[in-house]
């Protein structure tokens, strides 16, 4: 099994990976690395599947969501999430003008899942909730270039060096909301909080905290060029360009990749001292908690110059209150 390779799932027994390039899904034995099955679909699948009631379920660059028997991979049924068949060249091989992700979301045997490539492009995205037993379609949100509250275009919601999430990813979840970046939807399916959470630098310490704290990676969870201006965030919100890339890592913990669990979240990331214009790209495993502390009310207060050097003055002193670094007797086993 040559070739690029998504990461794997484990679920019952069984390893799921899927060998991109070839569209090819394998199963195999958890004990032995012998194949069970392998399913070819129209496109690549470029994350693994998700294992839920016997079925596996991905989405596919063709635009279609399959669902497989877990047993012996048979084609149950299969969902065209993009609204039309139309094709388009990528790297070599056709793939659908609306792709779906590999890695979709499952929640309370309903199957969550975005097609499509921008907002900004052949009709937006398309947020999909399917039945998991027969691929019926329960809803579908579309995001375009409109502005839903208003009609007007999207760019009315435009915030300093922020604007609403424009592209798709692998979808996350907690018990109130799902998430696609750092654009939150209702249980229903239903966009909200379209846009920004604040577009003011001296309100980025609240914008990452209350509810709606998740993890989410701003370039998408697929990226893997490791940018040093991209990095995943346990908060609410995320700014660009060079003045705004360092403001959610100086707030909230953040790193290349990170994981939620048992009361902490664990990472590899940079301290936030650094994120700023610095040639220092040292990251380090940490554990740190997954709410950091209040901002004090004057911090980095001053005007200009001294406003931005009363940040890097108490960088460090905030980080020290949330962030452990994880020492080598925390690594062993049990």
């Amino acid at each position: 099994m040559g070739g690029r390779l998504t990461s794997p799932v484990i679920a019952d027994g069984r390893v799921y990976v899927s060998q991109i390039d070839t569209h090819t899904l394998f199963a195999l034995n958890q004990t032995d690395g012998q194949r069970v099955w392998k399913y070819t679909a129209g496109a690549r699948v470029d994350s693994p599947p998700t294992i839920e009631q016997g079925r596996v379920v991905f989405g596919c660059a063709d635009g279609w969501i399959y669902c497989l028997n877990q047993d012996d991979g048979q084609l149950v049924w299969r969902y065209r999430a993009a609204p039309m068949d139309r094709r388009t060249m990528a790297y070599e091989q056709l793939e659908s003008l609306w792709p779906v992700h590999g890695s979709v979301l499952i929640k309370e045997n309903i199957i969550w899942a975005v097609s499509g490539r921008s907002n900004f492009l052949d009709g937006g995205l398309r947020l999909l909730r399917l039945d998991l037993a027969t691929g019926r379609k329960i809803s579908e949100t579309i995001m375009d270039e409109t502005n839903p509250e208003t009609g007007n275009n999207l760019q009315e919601k435009l915030q300093i060096l922020q604007m609403p999430v424009g592209l798709p990813d692998i979808l996350s979840s907690d018990e109130k909301f799902v998430y696609m970046r750092s654009q939150k939807f209702d249980l229903e399916g239903n966009r909200i909080e379209i846009g920004p959470v604040s577009g003011d630098f001296a309100k980025q310490g609240g914008a990452q905290r209350g509810e709606g704290v998740h993890l989410f990676a701003p370039m998408g969870f697929l990226d893997d060029t490791w940018f040093h201006r991209s990095y995943w965030v346990m908060g609410r919100n995320f700014a660009g360009g060079h003045g705004g890339y360092y403001q959610a890592g100086k707030y909230a913990p953040s790193g290349r990749i990170m994981v939620n669990g048992d009361g902490y979240v664990y990472g590899y990331g940079r301290k936030p001292e650094y994120l700023r214009w610095t040639t220092t790209m040292e990251h380090q495993l940490f554990a740190a908690s997954p709410t950091p502390p209040e901002v004090p009310d004057n911090f980095g207060k001053g005007n200009g110059a001294n406003a931005d050097a009363g940040l890097h003055l108490q960088d460090s002193r905030l980080y020290r209150h949330w962030i452990l670094p994880i020492k080598k007797s925390r690594l062993k086993p049990g």
